[in-house]
């Protein structure tokens, strides 16, 4: 072999070498060019809203424009973020917005693949000042609202959370970024005081608390009068109750419950603790209230005058919350002398669980002879029918069916009550009926458990059945998971005698497969018969709203048990034909409970 031969294989060695250490072998990893708005300096102009930004490529954006630590481009630290300080956040972005006129702006981050938190802000770089914050509050994502004015310029901070101050931060990953700004078409008001507006997307569920407020009455609206539905979720103690939004195209001047029970403190077996709470929705008249109970006219408990006042007299936009220790009666019958539309509730704690329920008054205006129930059960807990007759000088003839059968015929008197306990029995559906044209009242009480959790829920009117019924959220835990207590059934009851009811349940836009159908696939219609009910459930699911929908009328509850306790809610289901834009609670307790809004629209 010749000087040349080896000079050239020198040469290829050599570039071997070289090719291998350089990692020319292998294949180079690709990246991302940071985001042109990664530094503040450079905010993404928003030039009008609505403003989508989509699938924005974070994992290059740096946690500080220049990623010079201390330069100013980024805050140090966020806060206060609903109660808490963040971290400087990693992989941040900017936008700015600019209004000409006074605007309530909705931002989120729906749909963003990684974990993150929100915060706009005011002034300059180096000198910034927070207007509002929000880290996972909008179902895992980040989601505010705030007032922007005219002439504003108002930067938006979108980062992946970095942990709360002090605590561990996280490493920075980035992902694909979801970034939405709407003007707000949803306000909710508690008291006085507008607690927030929100942007509340079609088919979804908005959930909401307000931490320590203690106050009342609630209204949610659409402000642009969407049709939305609504209820209020409760924790207290043992127990769990929800409680659907008292519509405010029904606000009428008189209702009706069918019982009263407040117990005597430090008497073995009086347990009952129950408030009367009565709202005015009127911003400019007050509201004189007469309530009654088993036809007797009620004093003021709190009244100093000599003799008390029989009438409470609510301020526009106020409440009250009478009780009245050691009493037992029925029915109770609370009414605006003055015409000015009020709405009310019932709400019971026992002892010494606080158990807590709530429950809306019937409307007088809305009175007819025949109520149902889906389902009865005096098996797994303690359950009464009970039946108030609204009439001042008539008895009524009622007559109770469970299941189709004939459990009893009864007499009620004037301004009496029924309270009817079947032992041992379950099934259901439930009619209560007058049978002599007497217009009644009807509820179902129930109590269950070792911590003697309390639930009543009032009768389904006849004359109202409708074919599309709708609830908030759905949620089943799974068994033996820690923390995964709900378990949940969605009954559907058939009133016709003659008829089939085909019926289809949907939750979260997902039409759901019988779970107890043997075919394959699996069907997703539950053909209920005459007079009969499907109750079924999907273990492991969450999600909402939940559409159920038929082609002959209906009715419809959620029934609620929470493990280990037993603890029991049932909560009637929304007719779809009678959604509006604005509801009505009587009252907000984050203080003594936990307390939850749910908010949707189809």
């Amino acid at each position: 072999m010749n000087a040349k031969f080896y000079k050239s294989l020198r040469i290829s060695l050599l570039l071997a070498i070289l090719f291998v250490n350089l990692g020319l072998d292998r294949p180079q990893a690709v990246y991302a060019a940071a985001p042109s708005h990664d530094d503040i300096a450079n905010a993404k102009l928003i030039d009008n809203i609505t403003y989508v930004d989509a699938n924005v490529n974070t994992t290059e954006a740096t946690p500080r424009g220049d990623a010079v630590p201390g330069d100013g481009s980024d805050p140090d630290n966020v806060g206060p973020c609903e109660g808490k300080y963040l971290n400087v956040g990693n992989n941040t972005v900017w936008y700015r917005y600019t209004p000409t006129v006074q605007e309530t702006i909705s931002v989120d981050t729906i749909g963003t693949n990684y974990d993150e938190y929100l915060a706009v802000w005011t002034g300059t770089v180096g000198n910034l000042n927070l207007v509002a914050c929000s880290d996972d509050n909008y179902n895992g994502f980040a989601e505010l609202s705030f007032i922007a004015n005219p002439g504003v310029t108002y930067y938006i901070q979108a980062a992946q959370f970095n942990g709360y101050e002090g605590g561990t931060p996280s490493a920075p990953t980035g992902g694909l970024l979801q970034f939405h700004v709407y003007i707000t078409n949803l306000d909710v008001s508690v008291g006085a005081s507008l607690q927030n507006s929100y942007y509340l997307y079609s088919a979804s569920v908005l959930t909401k608390d307000y931490l320590s407020l203690l106050d009342g009455p609630v209204k949610v609206t659409s402000t642009i009068g969407e049709n939305i539905f609504t209820s209020q979720r409760v924790t207290s103690g043992d127990s769990y109750n929800e409680l659907m939004g008292f519509p405010a195209n029904q606000l009428t001047t008189e209702y009706w419950f069918p019982y009263y029970d407040h117990g005597y403190p430090n008497v073995i077996g009086s347990n009952m603790r129950t408030w009367i709470l009565v709202g005015n929705a009127s911003t400019t008249q007050s509201a004189n209230v007469q309530i009654y109970i088993g036809g007797v006219l009620m004093e003021d408990p709190n009244s100093t005058a000599t003799p008390k006042s029989t009438t409470f007299t609510i301020p526009p936009g106020g409440n009250v919350t009478p009780r009245w220790i050691g009493l037992q009666g029925g029915p109770v019958r609370v009414v605006s002398t003055n015409s000015v539309p009020i709405f009310t509730s019932q709400r019971v704690f026992t002892s010494t669980n606080n158990a807590f329920d709530e429950k809306l008054g019937y409307p007088a205006n809305q009175f007819t002879t025949e109520y149902w129930f889906p389902w009865y059960d005096d098996v797994n807990m303690t359950n009464h029918i009970l039946v108030g007759n609204t009439s001042s000088s008539q008895a009524a003839s009622v007559q109770i069916f469970i299941a189709g059968v004939l459990r009893g015929t009864y007499t009620i008197p004037a301004k009496g009550v029924l309270q009817q306990r079947y032992i041992g029995l379950i099934g259901g559906p439930v009619q209560v009926r007058s049978t002599n044209g007497v217009n009644i009242v009807a509820s179902q009480k129930s109590v269950s458990g070792t911590k003697k959790s309390y639930n009543e829920v009032m009768g389904y009117p006849y004359n109202q059945f409708t074919t599309t019924y709708w609830f908030p959220w759905y949620d089943h835990g799974y068994p033996n998971v820690i923390g995964s207590n709900m378990r949940t059934w969605i009954l559907v009851g058939n009133p016709s005698t003659t008829q089939s009811a085909h019926v289809q349940i949907y939750i979260g836009g997902v039409l759901m497969e019988d779970p107890n159908s043997t075919s394959t696939p699996k069907s997703t219609t539950f053909t209920i018969p005459p007079r009969g009910n499907v109750t079924p459930r999907w273990i492991g699911l969450q999600g909402g709203p939940v559409q159920i929908v038929s082609d002959i009328p209906i009715f419809a509850s959620e029934r609620v048990f929470t493990v280990p306790n037993s603890v029991f809610n049932e909560a009637m289901g929304i007719p779809g034909n009678q959604l509006t834009s604005e509801y009505w609670y009587p009252w907000y307790d984050s203080k003594n409970m936990n307390n939850f809004l749910l908010i949707s629209k189809p």
